[in-house]
């Protein structure tokens, strides 16, 4: 059951990803032909259905997830500005922060709201009124991050992205079993999916067992959910191409006509990307067997 779970809960952080590059994409007028998520040859890829003309796509390697225009909607986008691709491009990654701020403010309030009706000690008066400022700051931050989207985009993007990239190339460096730190989404969601053997609560009996024991469960399941949100957006940050932080990167470099410095970041990028893939299959097999 848990495994299910990572499985979709993974697979619902990648839609929402897909969806937000979808949605900006039609809305600076390129059309929208695939939306797939995972990665594979055509006998691997299966069409699940279609969503106002977008084939909706499901593929065999679970690594990851695109959308895909159409060959007018190509064209189009070659014809848009700097300003209109990046946020094509930065859409996705903000699809993922909304869902993570929004996240966070459910499950502060659902957890309030299941412990009173369980009868089981909450929060302090004085921690609740904390929560409501946590939730009304937090929700600032949405309207700022939609109100100054360009700024969002070509500064807080790169600069996130920036910072996660010397990261984890400082963590490479240090790191004496480097295996410890890739791994694909699938084991990331496994590890981090909810166990439902392991969850005792020795004060209650009957149906508020039963509500407890659900309702840590979606706990854990939430806060896979918002976690792999917040991973992904910063994760795809990252100035390594194809990532959209290095596609955002290639574009910005493409716009001052350096466009040999931009081949370059797109073979350097598509380098360290397919040693990270392999680093994480690889990973990810050591993960299984162990």
């Amino acid at each position: 059951m848990g495994i299910l779970l990572a499985a979709l809960t993974i697979t619902l952080v990648l839609l929402i990803h897909e969806i937000g590059h979808a949605y900006e994409m039609r809305r600076q007028g390129v059309a929208v032909d695939t939306l797939c998520i995972g990665f594979g040859p055509k006998w691997l890829t299966f069409q699940l259905g279609t969503f106002k003309g977008i084939k909706i796509c499901i593929a065999m390697i679970p690594l990851g997830a695109f959308v895909s225009p159409t060959s007018e909607g190509v064209e189009v986008m070659k014809n848009l500005s700097l300003e209109k691709r990046t946020a094509i491009y930065a859409a996705g990654i903000r699809a993922n922060f909304y869902t993570f701020f929004i996240g966070m403010i459910i499950g502060l309030f659902s957890m309030i709201a299941t412990l009173t009706y369980l009868g089981l000690p909450g929060p302090e008066p004085k921690s609740i009124d904390h929560y409501w400022f946590i939730s009304i700051l937090i929700m600032g931050l949405i309207a700022v991050m939609y109100s100054f989207s360009n700024f969002f985009n070509h500064v807080v993007i790169p600069v996130l992205g920036l910072a996660m990239f010397i990261w984890l190339a400082r963590l490479l460096l240090i790191e004496e079993n480097i295996f410890t730190l890739f791994g694909t989404p699938v084991s990331g969601a496994v590890m981090m999916a909810p166990d439902f053997k392991n969850h005792e609560f020795t004060n209650l009996t009957g149906v508020h067992w039963e509500y407890a024991h659900l309702f840590a469960n979606f706990l854990l399941v939430g806060l896979t959910f918002i976690t792999l949100s917040l991973v992904l957006g910063i994760g795809n940050a990252m100035p390594i191409y194809p990532l959209d932080g290095g596609q955002m990167l290639v574009e910005r470099i493409q716009s001052w006509g350096l466009n040999r410095t931009a081949a370059v970041v797109k073979e350097f990028g598509s380098t360290i990307a397919i040693m990270m893939i392999g680093l994480s299959v690889i990973s990810d097999v050591i993960f299984f067997v162990k």
